[in-house]
């Protein structure tokens, strides 16, 4: 049960993998070239995207790296997301995390449809 901030931390990997993805589109990168200006495989920059690893701090830098973008920077931007998750309420956070998720799933959808007409 989410009670607290402390176990707000359950959504953390997909909000932080969602602030590196966003990050990387906007400087126009694919993920093979994030892969290597990182050092890192693109299949694990792909599930760090997607929330589905967590990482150590030497990876996070690394990403940090190859999109140019400062740790502090992709720490704000999650923990502003973050914050807009209620602390003390498990299922308000819950429904909060799920409507983010779902802005953020019909977004990357219409992006990739804007994409497909040019």
């Amino acid at each position: 049960m989410c009670t607290s901030k402390v176990e707000k931390g359950k959504y953390l990997p997909q909000v932080l993998g969602a602030v590196i993805n966003e990050t990387r589109v906007a400087k126009h990168l694919s993920q093979g070239t994030a892969s290597i200006q990182g050092d890192l495989e693109r299949s694990h920059l792909a599930s760090i995207e997607n929330g589905r690893k967590r990482m150590r701090l030497n990876t996070l830098w690394k990403v940090s790296v190859a999109l140019d973008e400062p740790l502090s920077e992709l720490f704000r931007k999650t923990e502003e997301i973050m914050n807009t998750f209620p602390d003390n309420d498990p299922e308000k956070a819950e429904e909060a995390f799920n409507a983010w998720l779902q802005k953020r799933q019909l977004q990357k959808k219409k992006e990739e449809e804007d994409e497909d007409k040019e």
